[in-house]
C-alpha cells in the first residue's frame, strides 16, 4: 500500500508541476514586448551617456563629400567613420573616404565649432584647422536632433521580434523616422532632408541600450540602389578623454 501511495502522490505532484509550467507561458504569453517602452529606454540610456563609441557606416548609392571644404578639387565619397564622443561637445577618431578606387583615412578631432582634420597627403601628417563637416557639431548629437530624439520620435512604430546580432541577443522594431531629425545621426551627410525615412532599431536585450540604427534613404531619381546608413553604439560610458590637437 505505501508503495501505491508514493506512486499516486509522484503523478500528482508533476500534473500540478505541469499545471504551474503551463500558467507561467500563458503569463509570459500574455506579457507583449511594448516597443515604444523600449525605444523611449534606449533613448534615455543615450541622453544620459557620458561617453560612447560610435561606428557609422554607409552603403549602396555612394555619398558624396563636399571635398572643397578640405582642399581638394576630386571627387570624394564617404565610406565609414569610426570615433568616440564624450559630451556635451567632443568628437575624435578616423574617417574612411575613397577617390573612386583608392580609401584613404582621415583623423579627425572636433571640439565645439572647431574641426581638424590630420591625413598624411591632404595635411602631410600634421594636425591642421579644418571643416570636415560643416553642418555638424559634435553636441548635436545629443541635442533636438540628436540620436536619442530620432529614435524617439519613430512613427508606424512595428514589433518585428527577438533576434540574434552576431551573437548578441537584441529586440527588433522597425518604423519609420522624419528624414530632418536624422542629419546629425549621419554627421550632417545623409542627401534626404524631406519626408520619411525607413528605420530599424536593434535594441539589446540584456541591458536596454541601442546597439544599432539602420536609415534608408529613398531611392533618388537615376540610382540603382538606396544608400543606407548604418549606425552602431557601444561601449557607453567608458574613460575617454579628447583635447584639441597642437597645430603642427
Amino acid at each position: 500500500m505505501m508503495k501505491k501511495w508514493m506512486s499516486l502522490g509522484l503523478i500528482l505532484l508533476l500534473v500540478l508541476a505541469a499545471c504551474n509550467g503551463d500558467d507561467e507561458k500563458k503569463e509570459d504569453e500574455a506579457t507583449p514586448v511594448n516597443a515604444q517602452t523600449l525605444i523611449n529606454n534606449a533613448a534615455s540610456k543615450i541622453d544620459e551617456a557620458s561617453t560612447f563609441e560610435l561606428v557609422l557606416e554607409a552603403s549602396g548609392t555612394p555619398v558624396l563629400l563636399n571635398a572643397g571644404e578640405i582642399g581638394l578639387n576630386q571627387e570624394l565619397a564617404f565610406r565609414r567613420a569610426q570615433g568616440v564622443f564624450v559630451s556635451p561637445d567632443k568628437l575624435g577618431g578616423t574617417v574612411e573616404i575613397a577617390l573612386e578606387d583608392v580609401i584613404t583615412e582621415l583623423e579627425i578631432i572636433l571640439v565645439g565649432n572647431q574641426q581638424f582634420i590630420k591625413q598624411s597627403f591632404i595635411t602631410q601628417g600634421k594636425w591642421q584647422e579644418m571643416t570636415f563637416s560643416p553642418t555638424f557639431t559634435p553636441a548635436s548629437l545629443k541635442d533636438e536632433e540628436g540620436i536619442a530624439n530620432a529614435i524617439r520620435s519613430m512613427q508606424q512604430v512595428e514589433y518585428v521580434g527577438e533576434e540574434d546580432l552576431d551573437g548578441l541577443p537584441v529586440y527588433h522594431i522597425r518604423g519609420v523616422v522624419d528624414a530632418a531629425l536624422v542629419k546629425s545621426v549621419t554627421v550632417g551627410f545623409i542627401g534626404t532632408s524631406n519626408g520619411n525615412i525607413q528605420s530599424d532599431l536593434y535594441i539589446r536585450k540584456e541591458d536596454g541600450l541601442l546597439e544599432k540604427l539602420v536609415l534608408q534613404e529613398p531611392l533618388q531619381e537615376g540610382a540603382e540602389e538606396p544608400t543606407v546608413w548604418t549606425i552602431s553604439l557601444y561601449n557607453y560610458n567608458e574613460e575617454y578623454t579628447i583635447e584639441i590637437p597642437e597645430e603642427e
